[in-house]
C-alpha cells in the first residue's frame, strides 16, 4: 500500500530488466506512455493506499500496458466500482483496443456494459459449450436468453418488466429521453402504456430547461411524481 502509482506501473517492465533491476531509458518511455494513455499523470507520486478503487484499477490497467504485451487478460475489471467507475473502465478497454491494436479479453459479469462495449463475446453454454458472436447476433437470435432464463428482465428493451396491476392504459406524446422516463415512471406504478386508445393521454412538453406532462390536454404538472401522485389519489 506504500508503493505510490509511478513505482507500481513500472512494475510492468520488470520481466524486461536484466539482474541489476535497473530501468533504461527506454522502459522509462514505456512507462511515461502508459501513464499518459491512461491519463493519469496527475496521481503517479500518491501512494496507493490513498487511491479509490476505481483509481487504483485504472493504474493496474497502466501496469499492463508497460508490459507492452500484444493481449491483455482481466479479471472482473469493475469489480467494486461504482456505474460511473464501470463504464469509465468499459470505454477506456475499448479505446486502448482500437488505439494500440491490442486483443483486450474481460471476464466479467456486467452484462449491460459488455453487450454495449464488446467487440464479441464468449459465451459459456450450459453444456460447457462456448458460444461466440458479437452482442447484437447473441440477443436477436434468443442465445442470451437460453443460457440466463431471465426473469423479468427483458434483454431486448434493456428493461425490468412491470406488472400493470392497476388495470389502467394510458397513451404517451412525445420524444426523447423524457418519453422514455415518463414511460418507465408509469409502468413502474402499474399502468399499462399503449398506442391505441385510452381513457388518459400524456403529452410530455419541453420548456427550456423544465418540462410539462398535460394529462388530457387539461391538467398540467411540473414533475413526474406530481403526475403520478394525482393519478394515484383521483383514478
Amino acid at each position: 500500500p506504500n508503493l505510490t502509482v509511478y513505482e507500481l506501473i513500472s512494475f510492468g517492465r520488470y520481466p524486461y530488466l536484466h539482474w541489476n533491476i535497473k530501468l533504461t531509458k527506454e522502459d522509462l518511455s514505456i512507462i511515461q506512455k502508459s501513464i499518459d494513455q491512461v491519463h493519469l499523470s496527475h496521481l503517479v507520486d500518491k501512494r496507493l493506499f490513498e487511491l479509490s478503487d476505481g483509481q487504483l484499477q485504472m493504474v493496474m490497467i497502466a501496469r499492463a500496458l508497460a508490459q507492452g504485451t500484444p493481449i491483455i487478460l482481466l479479471d472482473e475489471p469493475t469489480a467494486h466500482l461504482d456505474l460511473n467507475n464501470r463504464v469509465e473502465m468499459m470505454n477506456l478497454l475499448r479505446q486502448l483496443s482500437r488505439m494500440l491494436n491490442k486483443a483486450i479479453l474481460v471476464a466479467t459479469h456486467e452484462l449491460d456494459l459488455a453487450l454495449q462495449t464488446a467487440d464479441e463475446i464468449w459465451l459459456a453454454g450450459r453444456d460447457k459449450e462456448i458460444i461466440t458472436g458479437i452482442p447484437e447476433d447473441l440477443v436477436l437470435n434468443g442465445v442470451f436468453d437460453e443460457i440466463f432464463q431471465f426473469k423479468g428482465y427483458d434483454l431486448r428493451t434493456g428493461k425490468v418488466e412491470h406488472e400493470a396491476h392497476r388495470n389502467i392504459s394510458i397513451k404517451l406524446v412525445g420524444s426523447g429521453y423524457e418519453l422514455l422516463w415518463t414511460k418507465n415512471a408509469l409502468e413502474r406504478n402499474g399502468y399499462h402504456i399503449t398506442d391505441d386508445h385510452a381513457i388518459f393521454s400524456v403529452s410530455i412538453v419541453k420548456q427550456q430547461h423544465t418540462h410539462i406532462w398535460w394529462l388530457n390536454n387539461k391538467e398540467s404538472f411540473s414533475s413526474l411524481f406530481d403526475l403520478l401522485a394525482h393519478l394515484q389519489l383521483n383514478y
